[in-house]
């Protein structure tokens, strides 16, 4: 998938070329440099995408050297960066429309998702772990509803995909009976609770460990853990060190 800075930097190229080419074909244009005059804006915007599409109607077409010169100029710039640009976002929005219909999963995706890890959720523990893992060449995907997140793992080389972690449909296609472990780590604590159901569900013999949002939250996943589930709660964790060093100077 495309990033949004690549995105912008072609469509912002696109942009340029279209308006050297619309300011240079109104300006020559009232220089007697086409066949006939360039009354206006319209006209110059007509000509230059008309040109820089390759239709060429030859209804207007450059007679002065300076005027060839130019349009030499804009056929060369304004076709590569026209059809880069098309070929960039449909190829994006093909590979979007793909991803939904494989279940936002590649055929090779699909292939190597067997005992790997999955880290459902974005936050800060699994972000932590995603870095983790990459470093030491583990075998993990990360599984977020944030898309802008998601585009970001991606441009860092992690295999990130979207999809709603409550959706059974949605997660189903993420192999998670294969997995050799789950992490869920959601900032929401509804979301947490229903993402476990789902995972106990679809993989109950994997496991699994919660991180659980807050105190509250921790009780309803315990409630739900089976042997496979662990719930860490690091307010409880980041408690106890602190009440440790705390006790250590008195």
């Amino acid at each position: 998938m495309v990033s949004k800075v690549t995105a912008a930097i072609y469509m912002g190229t696109f942009v340029a070329v279209l308006v050297f080419g619309t300011v240079g074909t109104y300006y020559i244009g009232n220089h007697d440099g086409f066949n006939q005059p360039i009354g206006s804006f319209l006209n110059s915007i007509y000509f230059t995408i008309i040109t820089i599409s390759t239709l060429g109607y030859g209804d207007i077409y450059p007679v002065t050297g300076e005027a060839k010169v130019f349009v030499m100029v804009l056929i060369i710039t304004g076709v590569t960066t026209f059809l880069s640009t098309i070929v960039l976002l449909a190829g994006d929005i093909m590979n979007e429309r793909i991803e939904a219909l494989t279940g936002r999963l590649t055929a090779f995706d699909k292939r190597v998702l067997n005992k790997h890890i999955v880290l459902i959720g974005s936050n800060t523990t699994n972000m932590t772990l995603a870095d983790m893992f990459k470093e030491k060449g583990e075998k993990f995907i990360l599984i977020s509803s944030d898309k802008t997140i998601v585009d970001k793992m991606r441009d860092n080389g992690i295999r990130a995909f979207v999809a709603d972690s409550i959706s059974e449909s949605d997660m189903r296609v993420f192999g998670l009976d294969k997995a050799s472990g789950i992490v869920i780590d959601n900032r929401d604590s509804s979301k947490t609770v229903y993402t476990l159901m789902v995972v106990r569900e679809l993989a109950k013999r994997v496991k699994t460990v919660v991180i659980a949002p807050n105190r509250e939250t921790e009780r309803h996943l315990r409630n739900l853990a089976g042997s496979n589930a662990t719930i860490i709660s690091p307010a409880e964790i980041a408690a106890s060190t602190a009440n440790g060093i705390f006790s250590k100077h008195k």
